[in-house]
């Protein structure tokens, strides 16, 4: 699976953030449309609720990641929360400093809490 491209992407807050880049790579990686997404998150400033994805018949909560899965990450240090694909072992994410692809264990550190979603074909 060659995903280069993504790495290109640059991170804008209003027109391209991790929910608009998380939409793109499941695309890209599995042809499977999920612009549902932006509706399903209600955005507040700069936070979008969780849980959101628990109401949404799409997706399957998941005790543990498995590839590949949506990872829906609130911030320590804010109430600001990240969405991200767990693929093979690592987290694809877009934030400021731009495109990262690493292990859990270097990304979930900066989150108070990591959400896993399932996305069902058949729902």
């Amino acid at each position: 699976m060659n995903f280069d491209a993504l790495f290109y992407r640059e991170y804008d807050y209003g027109r391209y953030n991790c929910l608009h880049f998380t939409i793109e790579a499941w695309q890209m990686l599995f042809g499977v449309d999920l612009s549902i997404l932006a509706q399903v998150f209600v955005q507040e400033g700069r936070e979008y609720r969780m849980g959101g994805l628990s109401r949404c018949r799409m997706f399957r909560r998941l005790r543990n990641p498995e590839s590949p899965c949506l990872c829906h990450m609130r911030g320590v240090a804010s109430d600001e929360t990240h969405m991200a694909t767990f693929l093979d072992g690592r987290v694809l994410h877009i934030n400021e400093l731009g495109v990262q692809y690493f292990p859990p264990e270097v990304i979930f550190p900066q989150f108070k809490k990591v959400l896993f979603y399932e996305y069902r074909r058949n729902h």
